[in-house]
């Protein structure tokens, strides 16, 4: 596994420590940057964006290698996590508005209905 790579008094080190440190309280200060969006969709997604740029920067700078490989990989596992939230709230309601099977056939009436549900939860969507 990572640890491997990553030997023990490499990540116990006093410098590793404090870098976890400061990189935590960074990621505490963001969090608080996302609290006034009054769109939790769009909080979640400055929470992805800010949090993938921090965990590029890490491995850009080689960084992880004073972090380890477990910190960064539960990092990216939170960024996917955050894409998975704003996805769901920001664009469920849109594929919720589609037919729950495409290839069925409908009657005209029903897809009318299905094409202005869609057209309205796009650009409600969109806008935000």
């Amino acid at each position: 596994g990572g640890e491997e790579a990553y030997p023990e008094d490499v990540l116990s080190s006093p410098v590793s420590i404090r870098l976890r440190w400061v990189i935590l309280l960074m990621l505490c200060k963001i969090d608080g940057k996302a609290q006034p969006y009054k769109d939790v969709a769009l909080s979640y997604l400055f929470l992805a964006n800010n949090l993938q740029y921090v965990v590029n920067k890490v491995r850009s700078s080689k960084l992880n290698l004073l972090l380890g490989g477990d910190c960064v990989a539960r990092h990216e596992s939170k960024v996917s996590r955050y894409i998975a939230k704003f996805e769901k709230l920001a664009w469920g309601k849109v594929l919720t508005s589609l037919p729950e099977d495409p290839t069925a056939e409908i009657s005209p009436e029903k897809a009318r209905e299905h094409f202005v549900n869609f057209n309205t939860e796009f650009e409600l969507a969109y806008r935000k």
